[in-house]
């Protein structure tokens, strides 16, 4: 069993790692990610578009958006790419 991931710095962008169920019921998302370890984590809008822009995977179903985190801490990812406006 996977352990969860979970934030050191709580974000109201950052919902909930859903890496689990992601590649459970929407398998062909693990073909959109690098070869290194993350994590899918379900975000708000704004914060999908944020990093998107800034050349990180992102997958949306019209209603939900989630972003591959290189690495087990979205924070660290947030601040290294300059989005630490998007952290609580």
């Amino acid at each position: 069993m996977q352990a969860v991931a979970v934030p050191t710095k709580t974000s109201p962008h950052v919902l909930a790692d859903q890496t689990a169920t992601l590649l459970t019921y929407w398998p062909e998302v693990e073909q959109k990610v690098p070869q290194v370890p993350g994590v899918w984590w379900l975000v708000t809008r704004p914060l999908a578009q944020a990093v998107e822009a800034a050349g990180e995977v992102v997958v949306t179903d019209g209603w939900s958006d989630w972003w591959y985190a290189k690495g087990e801490r979205p924070e660290a990812v947030l601040e290294s790419l300059g989005l630490a406006d998007f952290l609580g």
